[in-house]
């Protein structure tokens, strides 16, 4: 294949990649979902906390099998597999008023985010050179972001009427969603792309060894802690906006917006600021901003503290993850297939903290499930200094 014909398919295959990363940030509507179907319900924070779990596990459950299976169909085929499963979760709840109904619909986004997850980054990674690699992932979480930011203000037009599809109220969001995903398969399943870098197809116990190497093994509980604060914060941050304010939930859904806005800065930022600043520094940065967040969140009462947090916390977190994985795949790149598997095992985290800290937030008040997101950013700084340069 000839140089500039090659160029040609890699830059046409970019867009449909990146439009991928906007529907993987879909996942983010279990925070603001879950705070809706707690209302409608009468949930606990604890029995709530179930409906972002039945998502995240399927990280832990998939990513690894998911993986081998890449190595086996190829990068692309893994990700158009990925958004048929997120389709049929977003059509669940457009077809039922059961709270029941809603853990496969959630279970079956989770899963398709997984398939997204393990294989955007490397399909990513084998059209970039590995000098761009960390701004492009960037890149592609910058992009991801404007989904998570749309997905509050959808949800609450469409439980105030505004926006009302079909009568589904604040699910509107799900129609909505279901068509850009189902768009977005379409259109990479009829673009080319050429996949380079390829492993060898391997067991599962080879991959799951890998946990051996010290860099991948602490990448791997480093994306658990930051995944699990994330989604903990993103379900917790319209509940503290609502109780500290008392103002309701319609109004308290803007905090995600904010949260999500922040991150999309965040981002942007750090495509450019990557290309002239070491990893180490960059992460490093990000986890001052997350604790200092977490700190003021923790002690803010008025709307302006509260905002202050949110951004500092959007901000923090907006390149936390991608720096990770970028690290992982620097160490061992030749086995990028398998550390995809294995970091985004790691957002199984997401179910974790968001068990954990809706329990601890029934028992001991949202301060204890903030001491828990801070504990986890301090690993974080650990892993930060130790394994990434």
């Amino acid at each position: 294949m000839s140089g500039k014909k090659y160029q040609i398919i890699k830059g046409n295959a970019l867009i449909p990649i990146f439009l991928t990363f906007v529907v993987m940030g879909f996942a983010d509507l279990a925070g603001i979902a879950t705070n809706y179907i707690r209302e409608d319900y009468c949930l606990s924070d604890s029995t709530a906390g179930f409906l972002p779990g039945s998502l995240y596990v399927w990280f832990f459950i998939l990513s690894v099998p998911a993986g081998v299976l890449m190595s086996r169909i190829g990068r692309r085929r893994t990700v158009i597999a990925g958004l048929a499963a997120m389709s049929l979760g977003m059509v669940i709840p457009m077809c039922t008023t059961s709270f029941h109904a809603m853990l496969p619909a959630f279970a079956f986004i989770g899963a398709g985010t997984t398939l997204l997850g393990v294989g955007l980054n490397p399909l990513l990674a084998s059209l970039v050179p590995d000098s761009s690699l960390a701004s492009s992932m960037t890149a592609g979480q910058t992009v991801k972001v404007l989904a998570s930011i749309a997905s509050p203000a959808l949800a609450a037009l469409g439980a105030t009427g505004t926006i009302c599809l079909f009568g589904l109220g604040w699910k509107s969001i799900f129609a909505i969603y279901l068509v850009i995903t189902a768009a977005v398969a379409v259109w990479l399943a009829l673009t080319p792309v050429e996949e380079t870098g390829m492993q060898e197809a391997g067991s599962m116990r080879e991959c799951l060894a890998l946990l051996k190497v010290p860099a991948v093994l602490m990448a791997f509980l480093a994306v658990v802690c930051h995944v699990g604060s994330d989604v903990s914060l993103n379900v917790m941050l319209p509940e503290i906006f609502e109780k500290r304010l008392g103002i309701p939930l319609n109004s308290a859904a803007f905090a995600g917006s904010v949260y999500f806005t922040a991150r999309l800065a965040g981002s942007v930022a750090g495509v450019f600021v990557l290309r002239r600043i070491s990893i180490r520094k960059c992460l490093t940065a990000g986890l001052v901003l997350l604790a200092a967040g977490t700190i003021l969140l923790a002690a803010g009462h008025s709307a302006t503290a509260l905002c202050a947090a949110t951004v500092l916390l959007g901000l923090g977190n907006a390149n936390i993850c991608t720096l990770i994985i970028s690290s992982a795949f620097l160490a061992v790149p030749e086995r990028r297939n398998d550390i995809s598997g294995l970091t985004m095992m790691g957002l199984s985290g997401g179910a974790l903290f968001s068990l954990m800290t809706g329990f601890l937030s029934s028992i001991a008040g949202i301060t204890a499930s903030l001491a828990l997101i801070l504990a986890a950013t301090a690993f974080i700084f650990i892993y930060a200094v130790r394994h990434t340069r």
